[in-house]
């Protein structure tokens, strides 16, 4: 993810008293699009890191109340709070379920419209130093208003991690189950799991070493036997990730999403069909 984590490194000088001497308005926040499991969360999580700011994770669908003008307050009090615990980061978690959906439907009830009245005008005018990151898995089914100009500083899309990218994943849950100091975890094993994991994204790479583990610790026995390559490659055949069972889907995707959003990774967006027995053809 390292262009949004350019993108992120030059958003932190805005927050400064220099910043603002010299003309610069406070980031907005950006808007994260991608499909499930590949990693959206994990960089609103790390947006907070890079700015060394507190994150507060908004709940939309908690605003909405059982009696007349609930709703409406919950919303304000909500904005109140941000503002009032800024400087901070606001994660505003699958905006697309709870504003937007029903709006792309035409089913919009007049409750719904209030709220997001609300929060695109306080988008919009508020100058407190409130970062927001929204993620969302589908752009298309949301309000067109949040995409206008002034309510995020950009979209990213987030799409399924490249070679290196895998590699560098099952390094890291290996490392979150201490399994990286094992005999066979080298460079060579992880780019060979990278090669076979092609099409697989963070959530599920993050799985298939879960089930390899599993599939160690029931053959073990009363024989000392420790997590080895195969059983990783053993839970990879036996699961089809989401580019095999939704591959239509994520391929319009990509082609509708081809000059409206930024790509994460220096990896790129490819928008040409894989090739015969590939599911996503990368760079790199």
């Amino acid at each position: 993810f390292n262009l949004y984590k350019s993108f992120v490194g030059w958003k932190v000088a805005t927050f400064t008293k220099v910043a603002r001497d010299f003309g610069l308005r406070r980031s907005k926040g950006v808007l994260l699009l991608g499909a499930p499991g590949t990693g959206k969360s994990l960089c609103a999580k790390a947006t907070a890191t890079a700015l060394k700011l507190p994150l507060l994770r908004a709940d939309i669908g908690a605003l909405y109340g059982s009696f007349v003008g609930d709703s409406e307050r919950n919303t304000r009090e909500m904005i109140k709070m941000a503002e009032a615990m800024s400087p901070v980061v606001l994660w505003i978690d699958e905006i697309d379920k709870t504003m937007g959906s029903a709006t792309a439907a035409g089913l919009t009830s007049d409750v719904t419209q209030r709220v997001i009245g609300t929060i695109l005008t306080w988008r919009q005018e508020s100058t407190a130093p409130v970062f927001v990151v929204a993620t969302a898995n589908r752009l298309d089914k949301l309000d067109p208003a949040l995409m206008r100009p002034g309510r995020f500083d950009a979209v990213f899309w987030v799409d399924l991690p490249g070679k290196e990218e895998r590699a560098d994943i099952f390094k890291i849950h290996l490392r979150k189950k201490r399994r990286e100091k094992l005999p066979w975890v080298t460079a060579k094993a992880l780019t060979e799991l990278a090669a076979r994991s092609d099409g697989y994204s963070g959530a599920e790479i993050a799985e298939a070493v879960e089930e390899g583990l599993l599939e160690a610790f029931h053959r073990s026995g009363s024989v000392d036997r420790e997590l080895a390559m195969r059983d990783i490659m053993l839970a990879l055949t036996r699961s089809k990730p989401l580019s095999v069972t939704a591959e239509k889907e994520l391929a319009a995707m990509r082609e509708w999403l081809a000059d409206k959003c930024r790509p994460v990774s220096s990896e790129g967006l490819l928008f040409e069909p894989p090739a015969a027995g590939e599911r996503r053809r990368t760079v790199g």
